[in-house]
Formats: structure tokens, C-alpha cells, sequence
């Protein structure tokens, strides 16, 4: 979404602000404010939700509170130029920091790198000359006439409307779950503080139950543990809904509707969920940081200079050297050539038997798989993640999956053609200020997710710049995203384990599935993971042992769930493992590079 989208959104508020020579500079998308409790306790989950569309005006910042789809909140504010006396720009982070006159601070994260960069040329010669206001910060504004509110005002003396209680937020807070969120109008986070204090209460009670037996000491410490851990949460979620009265919200429920009770909070927080799951299958959000849909009628500027060749041969394989070895300020650079040699070392035969004739890299990066929830619950959860390092090639036709040959027991690919593309979303996630992921989601015409994650930064800011109009300039030749035979390159079918042109036969899904629930770590020597193979048959052999031995009930009850997770999660593995087409032949060198036989 571009600043014309973003000014449409708050055009009706700014009409009724600006003064009559007051222009708007600049129009952008950025998370704040963002306390540093925030951000080192919940990280970028709870920040993104504090999320504000920013207009830098040539008078002052106007700063108005949005949901997640956009939609604004009922809360706005000011910062007039006269009160900042500095400002401070984090390139790597993409934040920036304004320092007020009066000694306090806000920090914008999560910009764009064009919007830092810009910013930082545009801000600082705007506070020269200018002259404070009495606060000296940010001014928190009433959403209905926009007039001016002193800090902690629950009435907007203009207009008389009401605004969201500090008490009645906290009140809240202790009596409900989640209520002091849900009356802020977060329901997300009152979703998980229910979720959160459903689970301490859970505990409370299964405690209680064990008063009756022969470890009432353990029952009676664990009472007691749990009690103190539940005021200090309630404490914490207390403070946490005060602090975020601190931005000013005009409260519409008491203009006429009835106060929301906690029955109509949980109903709120239900239709929530069920409206972010409908939007993640069937209508991704579109917005800045969201998802970017391809209009493959307008291609753009760079979508034409990529249809003009700038080839360079490199090991046999033809590489755009304008997009390929080029460094985040598109400039040519050495220290690219020599990663993407590097790169070719591991994939370069299997890469020159897949390209097609005319077909050109644009670029060679690793990333991995999208994790799954059922990782955490695997002992060897490190050794499963570092199995889903792979590489991804972007060319100027598809994107090609090569699995990592360190990590993987074979080769295996799969193509992603651009003309099956619909959407592409790039998302970056922090804590305290440290990248964790960044990963991109590509949606395709059906409806089908695939995410890229593990990227570097420097990937990830290259591919922002050029593959949504790498997309948009492949014209739509009704391919299918498949996997591709590792012998012969030839597409594979659905649920056909089996290539119809060379006949090399792969390792069946429900197969894996059997020997994964049968025997311990089956599914994974099955699939030619043999280091998790190994730890499964270890761990489960030793929880059939603890299970036997139990010295009562519940810690056998203990043990079986465990064991049941552990075999959950080797089954959900091998499913996985063996939907990417695992070969079953395992002697000779194919064309690709891989250890397989041409029958």
C-alpha cells in the first residue's frame, strides 16, 4: 500500500486539522508507541498491534491509531515540531526515535527502509526555528472535534465526549480475563490473557485435587506458587491496560450503546479469532507490511527493466548481474559474486539441469520452511528445525526449492511459477529491537500458502525491492505450483509417488505415518532422517521405561501425555517428510546431482 492509500484512509481526519498553508510531506506505516516492557516481555506480536498511520505534515506529526486492518481507532494525537528537540535513526532496526524538549522520548518502529532513509532527510531541518508548546510532547487529541486533551482527561472539554476510564480499565482487568483489553478494544491480547489465565486456573485446580493423596506437600507448595504467579499476572496485565490508557481513546460505548459486559468481550474475542483465520485461508489483509497483490496489467518500472537482459555468465549459469550481484543499494559488488559461487558449489549441477532455455537467476539465498507449532513439542526440536534449511532461486520465471544436501538425506525440489503467484507478503519479526525472521508468504491463484523464512536481512530487502515486480512481469501461462522429479526434472503429480517418465518411486505418506506410530523413530529412519531418527528412539524408549516404573498414577498420566506428544509429533514429521518426495532408491548419480538410479 502506497502514501496515496495510506492518505485515503486518514484523509477525513486530516481535512478537518490542517491549517490553510499546512502541507503533507510524508504519509507512512509504523508501530508506536512501544514501551521498552513491551517489547522485552511479548516482543513484536504486542507491537505490531500498537500499529499508527503517521503524517508528517510541514507544521507538526500527526499520529492516528489503526487496527489491523487499517481500520482507525478512535485515537489521535500530535507532535508539533516546536517540542522535539532531536531525533534519532536506526537504519538496520528501521526505527526511529523522537526526543522531546522535555526530556522523554517515543520510538517509531518497524518502518519501511525507504521511509528511515527519507525521514532522515526530511525531519531534522524541520524543528529548527520552531516554538514549543506548553507540554512540550506529544498531545494527545479528542477523535471527534480534534481539540487538544490534558493528560488523564476522561471528558473532552469541547465537545463533552467521553473518553476510556484508566479505573475502569484496570477494574476490568482484575475481575475478568482479558477484560481490560477487550474494553481498550484489543481483542487479540484479551484472547491470550484468557487463554493464559484459563490454563494457571487448570493447574489451581488440578493442585487442589491432589490435597487428597500422598503428596500433599507438593500439592500445598504448588497452591501456593500458583497463587502468587496468578497476582503477579493480574498485576502485570493491570499495569500493562493503564499504560495503554495513556493513549487516549474516545470511549463510543458510552455515548449511547450499553456497556459491553464480559460475555459480550468473549463473544468479541471468539468472532475475533474466527475472522483472523477466515482472513489467513481466504482473504489475506492487503496494507503495508500485508500482502502485496500482483496486477500483472500495470507491470512498473523495474518489472521493464527486468525485461531488459543484463545476463552474466557464472559456472555455466545465466545471471541478471543488475538484480544478482548487486548489494542492497543496487550497486555492483564483488562480495555478491563470490557468495553466489558459494552458493553454486552445493547446487550448481542440480540448478543448470532444472533451468529451462531462456530462463535467468536473479537470485540465490537460503531460507527454510515454515516451522510448525508440533516442532516445540519434539525433543529434537533444533535438529527438526535445521532440517528445513533449504535453497531458494528466483529466477525470472519461478522460484525453485533445492533442499540443503548437509541437512537433508536427498534432493528434492520444487517449483513455484510466478503466473500461479497472486500475493506476496513480507513479514519481519522482532524483540527488543533484534531481528528474529524474516520470511515472505506467497499466496497463490487457489488459494495455497507457502512461506519462506530464515532470510537474511539483506535477502529480505532485496527481494521487498524486486520480486513483486519480477512477478508481475511473467504474463499468467496457467502453471501449477509442483514438485519435481530430482532424476529427470520432470513435474510430479499429486499423491503419485511414483515419476511417469523415468519411474524412480518415492517413500509413501501413510507409510511414514505407520512406522512413525508403530515403532520408535520409524517414521523418521523411514524418510532417511537418521540423527532425529536416533534421538526419537531414544526418547521414546525412555519414556515406555518411565512409564512402567511410575511410582503412582498421575506421574504415570504425566508420562503418557508426554509420550503421546512425542509420537504425535513423529508422526505429523514423517507426513511432512514424505510429502517432499523422498526418493526410495538410494545408489548411482542422477543428472541433478542427486543419488539416485534411472530405472
Amino acid at each position: 500500500m502506497n502514501d496515496h492509500s495510506l492518505l485515503a484512509i486518514i484523509d477525513p481526519i486530516l481535512s478537518r486539522m490542517l491549517g490553510e498553508r499546512e502541507e503533507v510531506l510524508r504519509v507512512f506505516l509504523a508501530c508506536s508507541p512501544s514501551p521498552l516492557l513491551e517489547r522485552m516481555s511479548l516482543g513484536s506480536g504486542l507491537q505490531h498491534l500498537r500499529r499508527c498511520i503517521v503524517a508528517v505534515t510541514s507544521d507538526r506529526i500527526v499520529l492516528v491509531a489503526v487496527a489491523r486492518d487499517l481500520k482507525p481507532r478512535d485515537s489521535v494525537s500530535q507532535i508539533s515540531f516546536g517540542d522535539v528537540a532531536s531525533f534519532t535513526f536506526h537504519v538496520v532496526r528501521r526505527t526511529m526515535t523522537i526526543h522531546f524538549r522535555r526530556g522523554t522520548k517515543q520510538r517509531f518502529s518497524d518502518l519501511s527502509l525507504t521511509d528511515v532513509q527519507a525521514l532522515r532527510d526530511l525531519l531534522p531541518p524541520l524543528i529548527q526555528n520552531r516554538q514549543p508548546t506548553p507540554t512540550k510532547e506529544r498531545e494527545s487529541l479528542c477523535a471527534c472535534c480534534l481539540a487538544v486533551l490534558r493528560r488523564g482527561s476522561q471528558v473532552c472539554p469541547h465537545c463533552h465526549a467521553p473518553m476510556k476510564r484508566r479505573d475502569e480499565a484496570i477494574r476490568l482487568s482484575w475481575w475478568w480475563p482479558g477484560g481490560g483489553y477487550g474494553y481498550l478494544g484489543f481483542p487479540e491480547m484479551a484472547t491470550l490473557t484468557a487463554i493464559v489465565e484459563s490454563g494457571i486456573a487448570v493447574l489451581f485446580v488440578l493442585a487442589a485435587m491432589a490435597m487428597t493423596g500422598v503428596h500433599r506437600m507438593v500439592a500445598a507448595t504448588a497452591i501456593v506458587a500458583l497463587t502468587i504467579l496468578f497476582l503477579e499476572w493480574k498485576s502485570a496485565v493491570a499495569a500493562h491496560a493503564a499504560r495503554l490508557t495513556e493513549e487516549t481513546i474516545f470511549d463510543r460505548d458510552a455515548e449511547g450503546d450499553p456497556r459491553p459486559t464480559p460475555a459480550d468481550i468473549l463473544l468479541a474475542a471468539v468472532r475475533w479469532s474466527l475472522d483472523f483465520l477466515r482472513i489467513r485461508r481466504q482473504n489475506p489483509p492487503t496494507g503495508p507490511g500485508e500482502y502485496v497483490w500482483i496486477d500483472r496489467e500495470s507491470p512498473g518500472e523495474i518489472a521493464h527493466r527486468l525485461r531488459a537482459p543484463r545476463t552474466e555468465q557464472l559456472e555455466g549459469i545465466a545471471f541478471r548481474s543488475d538484480v544478482a550481484f548487486v548489494d542492497e543499494k543496487w550497486v555492483y559488488s564483488q562480495t555478491e559474486v563470490q557468495q553466489t559461487r558459494e552458493a553454486l558449489r552445493s547446487i550448481g549441477k542440480t540448478l543448470r539441469n532444472l533451468l529451462t532455455p531462456g530462463e535467468q537467476v536473479l537470485m540465490i539465498s537460503r531460507g527454510s520452511l515454515r516451522h510448525r507449532l508440533i516442532d516445540l513439542v519434539s525433543p529434537s526440536v533444533a535438529f527438526v528445525i535445521i532440517s528445513r534449511r533449504c535453497w531458494y532461486v528466483f529466477t525470472t520465471k519461478r522460484i525453485l526449492r533445492i533442499s540443503n544436501r548437509r541437512f537433508s538425506p536427498r534432493r528434492s525440489v520444487r517449483a513455484l511459477p510466478y503466473s500461479a503467484i497472486a500475493a506476496v507478503r513480507f513479514d519481519a519479526g522482532y524483540w527488543f529491537g533484534v531481528v528474529l525472521n524474516f520470511a515472505i508468504t506467497l499466496v497463490s491463484t487457489h488459494g495455497a500458502i507457502e512461506t519462506v523464512a530464515g532470510l537474511s536481512v539483506h535477502s529480505f530487502e532485496k527481494l521487498r525491492a524486486f520480486l513483486p515486480p519480477a512477478i508481475r512481469a511473467v504474463t499468467d501461462t496457467g502453471e501449477e505450483p509442483a514438485d519435481l522429479c530430482p532424476c529427470c526434472a520432470e513435474p510430479l503429480e499429486p499423491r503419485v509417488f511414483a515419476c511417469s517418465r523415468c519411474a524412480i518411486r518415492f517413500r509413501e505418506p501413510r507409510t511414514a505415518m505407520l512406522m512413525a506410530a508403530i515403532i520408535p523413530g520409524g517414521g523418521y529412519f523411514f524418510t532417511g532422517y537418521w540423527t532425529l531418527g536416533l534421538i526419537a528412539l531414544g526418547m521414546e524408549v525412555f519414556l515406555a521405561i518411565a512409564l512402567f516404573r511410575a511410582p503412582s498414577v498421575k506421574i504415570a498420566v504425566a508420562i503418557a501425555v508426554t509420550l503421546l506428544l512425542q509420537k504425535a509429533a513423529a508422526v505429523v514429521h514423517a507426513h511432512e517428510f514424505a510429502s517432499q518426495f523422498v526418493s526410495v532408491d538410494s545408489s548411482g548419480v542422477s543428472p541433478l546431482g542427486g543419488e539416485y538410479v534411472v530405472a
